[in-house]
């Protein structure tokens, strides 16, 4: 359906209100960026994806050079669009062309390059090829080149307040811990945001590490670790025997590991705040934030005192027995606060410096 808006901004803000409320529930879609058009029969919509992702192609579409640089490179080219679009009579008009294109955008059906010189280009990721990374980033005369891309911004979201720390709910949501302990709860698909204003916090230090657990939120900071539901509802307070500046859990073992940085030691707790161990290295220092990987182990984000190149990562096992420096010569200090992450899909580190962010695998590196 084509649609034209009134000016009248209390209208397009009610119109706007109930156009999302059927989209939340598939009765249509919508979105709020892509306004000129309203897809009523979302079973259109899929009978219209499956021009480029079923596997039945026509001859002539298979017999195109385009279609070969599809299944070499990913690369959708705008010929084999309009040929792949013609089993479409709908789509006869360049309008309804660019609409649909950006639509599939929207589901991560297509994807667009960053790099301005390729912007009008269209990949099908389905399409890509995994290869190794040296053949991705190509031969370098020098080993010190450093490669690197543009990150594409695929959600902004506006807060009512400075966020301070963020923790993954599961893959569409992040809880995010705000000045002022207040928590925002975020469904990055759907620009949705709940606040929860943890009340009991507000006689106490403000928190200094945020994880969330099982439908709870725990808030570190000076006096100990306070759980509360997600309504805001203080369940219980945790007494620590040190005071920890950084915490992250692992699923798997259900334990809580914290960074003592006054004592440079990381430390292994259960839910209940027993201590399982104290892990301490004399050369470790600075020790800034933790994550852990796929195999149990904590990457703890430090200086060496016997390296004075930047920041490491060290793993520990999971059981606080055994440690190694598994990447050296960030380029960082404590003033630019860097950050590390695991992506358990990619089976990668990523730090965060300043305006850099840095994604490590085994033997490879490459800086977006």
């Amino acid at each position: 359906m084509n649609c034209s808006f009134h000016n009248d901004s209390q209208m397009t803000l009610e119109l706007d209100s109930f156009l999302k409320f059927e989209h939340d529930i598939g009765n249509l879609i919508f979105f709020e960026d892509v306004r000129n058009f309203i897809v009523l029969d979302p079973k259109w919509l899929m009978d219209t994806f499956r021009c480029f992702v079923s596997h039945q192609y026509s001859n002539e579409s298979i017999g195109m050079p385009e279609w070969d640089d599809l299944e070499r490179t990913g690369k959708l080219s705008d010929k084999l669009i309009e040929k792949l679009l013609e089993k479409v009579p709908d789509l006869n008009s360049p309008e309804r062309k660019k609409f649909v294109l950006q639509i599939m955008e929207k589901f991560d059906i297509i994807v667009r390059p960053i790099n301005n010189y390729a912007i009008n280009d269209f990949y099908m990721p389905c399409m890509i090829k995994a290869g190794p990374f040296h053949n991705i980033i190509g031969k370098s005369e020098s080993e010190d080149e450093r490669k690197s891309s543009c990150g594409k911004r695929r959600h902004v979201i506006q807060l009512d307040n400075i966020p301070r720390k963020m923790d993954v709910v599961d893959k569409n949501t992040v809880a995010v811990l705000l000045k002022g302990d207040i928590v925002a709860i975020i469904d990055i698909q759907q620009n949705h945001v709940q606040y929860i204003h943890t009340i009991a916090m507000s006689s106490y230090m403000s928190g200094t590490s945020f994880i969330y657990i099982e439908n709870e939120l725990y808030i570190g900071n000076d006096y100990g670790i306070f759980v509360f539901d997600m309504s805001g509802n203080s369940e219980r307070r945790i007494t620590l025997s040190f005071t920890q500046c950084e915490m992250c859990y692992d699923v798997d073992s259900q334990r809580i590991y914290c960074i003592d940085s006054n004592n440079s030691q990381l430390i292994c707790i259960d839910r209940d705040g027993n201590d399982i161990f104290t892990f301490t290295d004399p050369n470790m220092t600075n020790l800034t934030d933790l994550t852990i990987d796929n195999e149990g182990n904590v990457l703890v984000l430090c200086e060496k005192e016997d390296d004075n190149s930047g920041y490491s990562v060290v793993k520990v096992d999971s059981n606080g027995e055994k440690s190694e420096v598994v990447i050296t010569n960030i380029n960082t200090s404590r003033f630019d606060y860097p950050r590390i992450c695991y992506d358990h899909l990619t089976d990668s580190v990523v730090i965060a410096v300043r305006d850099t962010v840095y994604i490590y695998k085994k033997n490879e590196s490459v800086n977006i």
